[in-house]
């Protein structure tokens, strides 16, 4: 049976589909066989019959006439599968006649005497088979079987037919589409869009976008999973080196598996996947991501048209090429990082994390006798007062180089396990605590903006912790010689993100620098040449960030203020 259109991807913007005032009302797979069925009962003595049409080990009846009712579909004998079977490679009607009425061997809506078995090709392909009852004499079945070629010409035309309104509504939807993503300034929104489309078009129902950075997946955007689905994917994110999603990678082009589970080249996807589509998201000659559709169907993506999917990875790309770089041309002083930058800057953070294992490693062995010593003394009653205030200021300072060298190797050692499903909210309220003196001291203003029902992620509360206490702590300093002190802090989520903004209203940016916010070593804090800060703390929350399977933007306009935004998978 031809596929028809699926639903139109409910955007915005899309161009209007062509209604059957402009194109003629559209044919129907059903109504051709009702009326050859019509014609069949005028022209030979049938009492009854069905069209029966082959999915698997049932049939579908999808139009009938007679005595006895079958239902929608029905499980076919093994003797009727192969009777089905030889009647499809034999491409000639079957005539069975007996004396007394028989049960026919495939469904049909009426007993008689005679029986006969009409298929139906469409393009040599067996498209259905007419079960006939009857009182049929020599010559009945030439003439019923002339009466289903010319229904197959029909079936033909209708499929072209079909074929060429969805590559046309496929078309529209692109251009609707481009169109869209273009105009959309929030990049979860446009890869929102964009797995919209490629899901309305395909049949998909579950679908995700993932970037491609260091050789592994990231997962950017996703639609139809569940919370545990989810959780799952972002643990096991799919292999670049295997399976379909390996060979998009290869070979920059769309891989399709009609049943996952007959097909060795495909790798395991959710329980209940059988059809699986991987389109490349290319720009010149590597690959930036992917977009991955499944469907518990089989061959649901048969009639995918491979230049569609190539634009649409096109498309994809356009957004995924400028993620979290898109510069705000229409305001002096506002950028954003770009992702050239972002492979400089991971290549750095590799070098830099393998010297801070190094350096944390060498100060902590004399660090730990010096605390250690101090506090021995300390133990000491007989020791002048004045001579145990400078032996504590002495502790106070190497407790500081403790905490450094903490610092150090967190830096260097992310970690990946202990992770669990928690409320950002969490997090960030329990920095908004801890600075809570920080920030009446400087007279700072908080606005927080949170959603009444707490977004999960999957976390470490005290990395995540750090990671907002590291930007707070950043949005109180720009502000020390601002007017006005506010920090706006914004917490939703965008399709598969959850997303928190921290806005200040302090100095800003400069644009040059914008994009080496997150080098280690890097610091704005600067007066009259001398650096007042390590240029630790960003780098920290990138890599935070990251470890988490986030990422982190930022704009910023000169004196009006920041905007460092965290995108964390949703759960």
């Amino acid at each position: 049976m031809p596929e028809l259109l699926h639903e139109p991807y409910a955007g915005a913007s899309d161009p209007a589909p062509v209604s059957p005032a402009q194109a003629g009302a559209q044919p129907d797979v059903g109504e051709i066989y009702r009326q050859l069925l019509a014609t069949i009962r005028d022209l030979l003595p049938c009492t009854g019959a069905a069209v029966l049409l082959p999915s698997g080990t049932a049939i579908v009846v999808l139009a009938q006439f007679g005595p006895h009712v079958l239902p929608d579909q029905v499980e076919l004998s093994a003797t009727a599968q192969h009777l089905l079977t030889r009647i499809a490679h034999a491409h000639q009607p079957v005539l069975v006649r007996r004396t007394a009425l028989f049960q026919p061997p495939l469904p049909c809506a009426a007993v008689d005497v005679a029986w006969l078995g009409i298929p139906v090709f469409v393009d040599d392909q067996l498209h259905a088979c007419l079960s006939l009852a009857g009182r049929f004499g020599v010559g009945d079945e030439r003439t019923a079987f002339a009466l289903a070629q010319q229904a197959s010409i029909s079936l033909r035309w209708l499929q072209r037919y079909v074929a060429a309104q969805h590559q046309m509504r496929q078309e529209q939807l692109l251009l609707g589409l481009a169109r869209q993503v273009r105009q959309t300034r929030g990049q979860m929104d446009a890869f929102d869009q964009i797995l919209g489309a490629a899901m309305a078009c395909t049949g998909a129902r579950y679908s995700f976008i993932a970037a491609s950075q260091q050789g592994r997946a990231h997962i950017l955007a996703r639609r139809g999973y569940s919370q545990a689905e989810a959780l799952l994917l972002q643990q096991i994110p799919p292999s670049l080196d295997r399976g379909l999603t390996g060979q998009a990678y290869r070979t920059r082009l769309p891989a399709r598996s009609d049943d996952i589970q007959l097909d060795p080249a495909a790798l395991p996807a959710l329980a209940d996947t059988r059809s699986q589509l991987i389109i490349p998201i290319c720009a010149e000659d590597h690959v930036l991501g992917l977009i991955d559709l499944q469907s518990p169907l089989v061959a649901v993506f048969q009639s995918a048209d491979e230049p569609w999917m190539i634009a649409l990875g096109d498309i994809a790309a356009g957004v995924l090429d400028q993620r979290g770089t898109r510069e705000d041309s229409g305001k002096a002083g506002a950028a954003d990082a770009t992702p050239q930058h972002e492979l400089m800057l991971s290549s750095r953070l590799t070098v830099v994390n393998d010297l801070a294992a190094g350096v944390a490693h060498e100060i902590n062995n004399p660090l730990t006798t010096i605390l250690g010593y101090t506090h021995l003394l300390l133990r000491d009653q007989v020791l002048p007062q004045a001579t145990r205030d400078d032996i504590s200021q002495i502790m106070v300072e190497g407790q500081r180089i403790a905490a450094l060298v903490e610092r150090f190797l967190r830096f260097a050692q992310p970690a990946s396990s202990g992770k669990q499903p928690l409320s950002i909210n969490e997090p960030l309220l329990e920095a908004l605590s801890l600075l809570k003196g920080r920030l009446q001291e400087s007279g700072v203003h908080v606005v927080l903006e949170v959603p009444s029902e707490p977004l999960l992620v999957l976390g470490q509360a005290g990395q995540l912790e750090q990671a907002f206490l590291d930007l707070l702590h950043n949005a109180i300093e720009a502000m020390t010689v601002a007017d006005t002190r506010r920090i706006t802090i914004h917490v939703d989520q965008q399709g598969g993100w959850v997303r928190v903004a921290i806005s200040d209203t302090g100095r800003g940016i400069m644009p040059e620098l914008l994009r080496r916010v997150f080098e280690p070593g890097f610091t704005t804090k600067v007066d009259n040449g001398i650096s007042r800060g390590l240029g630790l703390g960003l780098y920290a929350t990138h890599t935070i960030i990251q470890d988490h399977w986030g990422r982190i933007e930022v704009q910023s306009q000169l004196w009006q203020g920041s905007t460092f935004t965290v995108f964390l998978p949703a759960i």
